[in-house]
């Protein structure tokens, strides 16, 4: 994300698939190249929050842009994390990893 035009519309996007989901939103970090969640699960997979969000954001950026193609090259990652303490290591880590 590199603008606030972009990370606006993310996090518009993010709202309305995160709506859709059972999945908690604890803590995020958009940097230019990437972006870094922290969510507590439910019965849903991560990817019901991410491939719609990812979805409706790469088709917004292409129209924008007039690019072509993916916009985020990779698939997600998840790590679980079975402890507060380690949730909480995970946040400040995201929260600190732009700086």
């Amino acid at each position: 994300m590199h603008g606030p035009e972009e990370r606006r519309k993310y996090l518009n996007l993010v709202q309305r698939s995160a709506a859709r989901t059972n999945v908690s939103l604890n803590a995020y970090g958009l940097m230019s190249s990437h972006v870094h969640w922290a969510v507590t699960g439910s019965e849903d997979p991560l990817s019901t929050l991410l491939h719609p969000l990812h979805t409706a954001f790469g088709l917004w950026w292409n129209r924008t842009h007039d690019g072509l193609g993916q916009v985020f090259a990779e698939r997600p990652r998840s790590v679980v994390i079975h402890h507060d303490e380690a949730l909480a290591t995970l946040i400040a880590y995201i929260h600190n990893n732009p700086v």
